[in-house]
């Protein structure tokens, strides 16, 4: 019998255990139906290694997929969405490298798919209130830290946004996930006494709907934005970087000139990145759609 092998983290794993995660549960249900046994796995570093010596495939979770059996599975920003890949890093997603073209998609079907998303995420979505002109920035970790794929480290970002624009109150958002050292917490002091600069922790749609336009990394915040038409700056490599700003490919100047003064295509591209390039766990062609994905990638399911 063939056999798939699932590398879960522990909560994770005994959810999918007692069927209680529903995109897991479909996948396991339709390798199954092809005929696999589906085992799971602690996703740890051994056992990810001991893969390589057990038969069949294996699927991991947020991890490179480093042998020629192997894929990884991710959540695409926000549930039901999903996306099963075979390269470690985001701007090698298959998303990433493929054209986005607005002039190809249907108005009609990208607004009404928009606005279901917003309205069902964003039942009590603040007015946009672009007079207020804030620029958000959303951290990640390691902030004194030059990581793959990035121009500047994020402390460096921080610089090159109060130095390219001049106006505009700056709000930093730390990450609400991380655990920061008290290094790199010393590293933010010599923003703290700015008058332009303050530190907040108000909920995410509240701090978009005052933002003309966020920076970050690759954060999914810019991601996010879309559901409020917010533009975005890159300063990393990332697999939506198609209608974003990106300092990486345009340089930093550029960039912020540019940031908002072209159209968003936000709605379009919020169709085209999730509901063509993803797994939609809630739609009937999910488990279809999960095969399709394995079989591209060169499994044969």
């Amino acid at each position: 019998m063939a056999e798939l092998g699932l590398y879960l983290n522990n909560g994770l794993r005994q959810d999918v255990a007692a069927g209680r995660h529903n995109f897991f549960k479909i996948l396991s249900q339709t390798f199954e139906s092809q005929g696999f046994k589906v085992y799971l796995f602690e996703n740890t570093e051994a056992e990810r290694i001991a893969s390589v010596d057990r038969d069949g495939y294996s699927l991991f979770h947020l991890e490179n997929p480093f042998h020629d059996r192997a894929l990884d599975v991710r959540l695409a920003y926000m549930y039901p969405f999903w996306r099963i890949e075979k390269a470690q890093w985001r701007e090698e997603f298959r998303v990433a490298r493929a054209a986005f073209d607005p002039s190809k998609f249907n108005d009609e079907a990208a607004l009404k798919f928009w606005r279901f998303w917003r309205r069902k995420l964003l039942p009590d979505l603040p007015p946009r209130n672009p007079a207020i002109g804030t620029v958000l920035i959303a951290l990640q970790g390691r902030l004194d830290e030059l990581r793959h794929g990035q121009t500047m480290t994020p402390i460096e970002m921080i610089r090159e946004t109060l130095a390219q624009d001049g106006l505009r109150q700056i709000v930093i958002k730390l990450h609400p996930k991380e655990k920061y050292t008290e290094a790199e917490l010393d590293f933010l002091e010599e923003f703290h006494d700015l008058d332009r600069v303050t530190f907040s922790g108000d909920d995410l749609p509240q701090l978009l709907s005052r933002a003309d336009y966020v920076v970050t990394q690759n954060s999914s915040v810019a991601f996010k934005g879309l559901l409020q038409n917010v533009p975005a700056i890159l300063f990393g490599a990332a697999d939506f970087h198609h209608i974003f700003q990106n300092v990486n490919t345009e340089g930093a100047a550029r960039a912020f000139r540019n940031v908002t003064s072209m159209k968003l295509p936000a709605a379009k591209y919020f169709y085209w990145f999730l509901q063509e390039n993803c797994i939609n766990a809630g739609r009937k062609d999910a488990g279809e759609r999960i095969l399709a994905n394995c079989r591209e990638l060169g499994w044969q399911v």
